[in-house]
């Protein structure tokens, strides 16, 4: 799930496809429920996390899907071993070098002035909302992510999110694979089209990131 979120932003998509399958919704190593631990949150972490979790709950070639960070994740991890894993959805999930990631990483130089998760998120939220997502929706977005802790916050930020092989990976990614990007961020689909002519694309258009609750249908 993507940074500072957790497993209940799929809820809407466990509750449609769950009627007819196993679903299982995570919460990543210091985020949600999960427990945070002072250490470096790098993406090897949560892929290891990820596939141990896959093995504890026999799950046998799962499709993964991720949001943001989670797409990167999933996606790092079908390339890892593409034999455990049957496809891989990515939801707005940042590649780096494009726009948006570029502006993480000039956040991420200002941490020691922005002071908390909440201040965190309320300095991206108008890049992550569009004015016309559902402000009560929007609300519940930030008020969970507000309450990650701020150590995994940070470190999550700096040695997964913005040190992620986005490119390379999808470049070498051969299992069935779809990137869903939201309204305006964060990469352009013509550019995973240009990397991976393989992988399927498609966009929520009039929401924003955090389409999975926005637009869940």
């Amino acid at each position: 799930i993507s940074t500072g979120g957790n497993g209940n932003h799929f809820k809407h998509q466990q509750e449609y496809f769950g009627k007819g399958t196993r679903t299982v919704a995570v919460d990543l190593r210091g985020h949600g429920r999960s427990d945070a631990p002072i250490q470096d949150y790098e993406s090897h972490v949560f892929e290891d996390d990820l596939f141990w979790l896959c093995e504890r709950l026999n799950l046998e070639r799962p499709i993964v899907v991720g949001h943001s960070l989670g797409g990167n994740i999933a996606l790092r991890l079908a390339v890892r071993v593409p034999e455990a894993i049957k496809a891989v959805v990515m939801i707005d999930t940042f590649v780096e070098g494009d726009a948006f990631h570029r502006q993480l990483r000039e956040l991420s130089g200002n941490f020691a002035t922005i002071g908390g998760s909440r201040q965190l998120f309320e300095a991206m939220s108008s890049a992550l909302f569009l004015p016309s997502d559902n402000p009560n929706i929007r609300r519940e977005i930030l008020d969970q992510c507000a309450r990650t802790s701020w150590q995994a916050l940070t470190s999550t930020f700096n040695r997964a999110l913005l040190c992620n092989t986005s490119a390379a990976d999808l470049k070498e990614l051969a299992i069935p694979a779809a990137y869903i990007s939201a309204h305006g961020l964060p990469t352009d689909i013509w550019r995973i089209e240009k990397i991976n002519s393989r992988v399927i694309t498609g966009k929520t258009v009039g929401v924003g990131h955090f389409s999975p609750l926005l637009a869940p249908e």
